[in-house]
């Protein structure tokens, strides 16, 4: 009986030295394999979103547009208003809308034309161009942009 305990211990114990090796060779080809010219890429983009600024780091790219109006509603309006929306609620608005957080986007439908606020909150008012009027960011799918109504 001992001999068998004793065989059955040594066998415990060299599997457990290989199962060691085998992670620590599995740990170091991990490390060679590192990818670090994605990790300096990743680092660059986290730079150039600081340097940039949200807006213009999603807003401002081949893909999506709409950095301007965007930035005029977070200088324009306090962070517990209201900024009306109409068009796609995807793509480019989006990102709109979580930069704008946490001032509530609502549709134009949602909201009658003579009302100052909505659920206890102000919408989004002030002049453009020269025109007073209520906010309304218009959605294209690719593009936001700011108009009055």
């Amino acid at each position: 009986m001992d001999f068998a305990r004793g065989r059955r211990y040594k066998e415990t114990v060299l599997w457990r030295r290989l199962l060691w090796i085998g992670l620590l060779v599995h740990l170091g080809l991990v490390l060679v394999r590192l990818p670090r010219g994605a990790i300096q890429k990743r680092i660059e983009q986290v730079e150039r979103y600081h340097e940039l600024g949200p807006a213009r780091f999603h807003l401002d790219t081949i893909h999506h547009q709409g950095a301007d109006a965007v930035e005029f509603l977070l200088d324009s309006v306090p962070e517990d208003g209201v900024v009306l929306y109409r068009g796609v609620p995807h793509g480019a608005f989006e990102f709109a809308a979580s930069i704008l957080y946490p001032r509530l986007c609502v549709r134009t439908d949602g909201v009658a034309v003579g009302d100052r606020e909505f659920a206890s909150r102000p919408i989004a008012r002030g002049s453009l161009d020269g025109r007073e009027g209520v906010f309304i960011l218009v959605s294209y799918g690719d593009r936001v942009e700011l108009e009055l109504r």
